[in-house]
């Protein structure tokens, strides 16, 4: 006999490799766009090298050489005084962290000669990353959503990515159980995207910056323009993305949500383009 796995909408014969300790396969159901935005992704993160750059040699978070700036305060957490610098090395070490563990399980599942240890190990990390690395993250980005965050309308489109991160995982999970590639695949899809908005963006900060843009507003908030933007942004990737593999009916909700915050705190939040309102 001979195995078939999904690519996008597709099926394709896949013949048993010498041995049979091996099957030459693309077991992900995602499409060839999903992948190459999921890889552009995950390369985004070099975007932070010059940022922990700056940060090392000046000591704040923010545009070097300008006034544009994270305040860097004490915060209390959980009773515990800590300053806003370190919270946000935390909180960068903890994504870091989940998207290594992201990264990984795309490698082990995308080889093209996939063992059954890889398989295994694919398993492995995946729970790993169930138990610890992404209860880490959605922790630290509370804490960080409602102590270096201040003003309404920042706090509620950035809070809407570790909650719909959070569903993703778990909708993953579910798929993975049920034997559902497609919906485990679309799932992991949206965790990823959603958890590199950041240096995707960050890109697009640096040429807002280039324009002559502000992206941190005066109180040291990020520039309501800027989470606008890259709310819009992480939509369209996930549109363009689901469509591509013929899905996008089937992934509506994660969009209506995303979609439902971003309006809804256009109209019932203070709000302006180049600053912060509280």
């Amino acid at each position: 006999m001979t195995e078939t796995t999904a690519i996008g909408s597709h099926e394709l014969p896949l013949g048993p490799q010498e041995g049979g300790t091996a099957t030459r396969s693309r077991p992900s159901s995602l499409s060839k766009v999903q992948f190459v935005m999921i890889c552009f992704a995950f390369a985004s993160n070099l975007v932070f090298v010059p940022i922990v750059s700056d940060y090392l040699a000046a000591g704040q978070w923010g545009v070097k050489g300008t006034s544009q700036v994270i305040p860097n305060k004490t915060q209390h957490v959980f009773g515990i005084p800590i300053s806003t610098n370190a919270i946000i090395i935390i909180h960068a070490s903890a994504a870091m962290l989940l998207a290594v563990s992201f990264a990984i399980q795309m490698i082990l599942i995308h080889r093209r000669n996939r063992t059954p240890r890889a398989t295994a190990a694919h398993r492995t990390v995946g729970i790993a990353t169930m138990c610890v690395t992404a209860p880490l993250f959605l922790l630290v980005a509370t804490v960080v959503c409602f102590t270096v965050i201040q003003t309404p309308f920042n706090r509620a489109l950035y809070l809407v990515l570790p909650v719909m991160i959070a569903f993703a995982l778990v909708a993953g999970m579910i798929g993975h159980r049920a034997g559902d590639k497609i919906r485990h695949a679309d799932s992991m899809f949206l965790a990823i995207i959603l958890l590199e908005a950041a240096p995707v963006f960050r890109i697009v900060d640096f040429l807002l910056i280039k324009a002559g843009q502000t992206v941190i507003a005066s109180n040291g908030e990020t520039a309501d323009s800027g989470v606008i933007l890259r709310t819009v942004i992480v939509l369209a990737i996930l549109t363009v993305g689901y469509q591509s593999a013929g899905r996008l009916r089937r992934n509506v909700l994660p969009l209506a949500v995303i979609s439902s915050v971003l309006v809804g705190s256009l109209i019932v939040l203070p709000w302006a383009w180049a600053g912060a309102p509280a």
